[in-house]
């Protein structure tokens, strides 16, 4: 009975049936290339408009400013031996600089 329903592989006829496998002609680099379908850019490109004139936002150039202008008047008044109110002064600015680059925002 199971050899009714399912008929014996050997004993098929198969030369009046086409064969499954099309094979492919031969393409060159270029053709194979110039059919793929263009894939979309990873980074969006920005519109000329939206160009930054500056690496960071406004107000980071200000800190950034803000910070080395004081340091240097509290950075020679660090350097003697001392301990001093200066030493505190340069590692908060330091701690403030470093800040500068954490802190996250939405950059021009």
């Amino acid at each position: 009975m199971l050899k009714e329903i399912i008929p014996d592989p050997q004993d098929a006829d198969l030369s009046d049936q086409k064969s499954p496998f099309q094979p492919y002609a031969p393409v060159d680099a270029v053709q194979h290339v110039a059919d793929t379908a263009p894939l979309p850019a990873i980074v969006p490109e920005r519109r000329p408009h939206q160009l930054p004139r500056l690496p960071f936002a406004p107000w980071r150039f200000m800190a950034i400013a803000a910070i080395l202008i004081t340091a240097i008047p509290c950075g020679i008044a660090a350097a003697d031996p001392t301990l001093n109110t200066a030493d505190a002064v340069v590692g908060g600015l330091l701690v403030a600089f470093v800040l500068v680059f954490v802190i996250p925002g939405k950059d021009i």
